[in-house]
């Protein structure tokens, strides 16, 4: 009983914490800026600008997802440090592909 219990309690969570982080981003308006390439690889990564915390940098990266790739889905998320840093996120196309999106994160990360 308290497992399932647990399991709806992080479902609940995994599926409320990006609604909150979009909206978010929704808030930030024209203080975020993106620069850098279609993110599909290292030397392609979109450079987050104007983003000064870690929690504007992620929304920022949902936001741009939303904008550039309508109807993904974020799977996993991981880092490369460095620096320079890299958040990685692997996202779910409407298509069903998936793929690796890079994120330039130097400017805010650890902030």
């Amino acid at each position: 009983m308290h497992v399932r219990i647990f399991l709806r309690c992080l479902l609940v969570m995994m599926l409320v914490q990006p609604l909150l982080l979009l909206a978010q981003a929704a808030t930030m308006g024209a203080a975020v800026t993106y620069a850098g390439g279609d993110g599909t690889t290292l030397r392609k990564s979109v450079v987050i600008v104007g983003a000064h915390t870690a929690a504007e940098g992620v929304a920022a990266e949902l936001h741009w997802i939303s904008e550039h790739l309508p109807g993904a889905t974020v799977e996993s998320r991981g880092q490369i440090t460095g620096p320079p840093h890299y958040d990685v996120l692997t996202v779910k196309l409407a298509d069903g592909k998936r793929v690796d999106l890079h994120f330039d994160i130097t400017a805010f990360h650890g902030k």
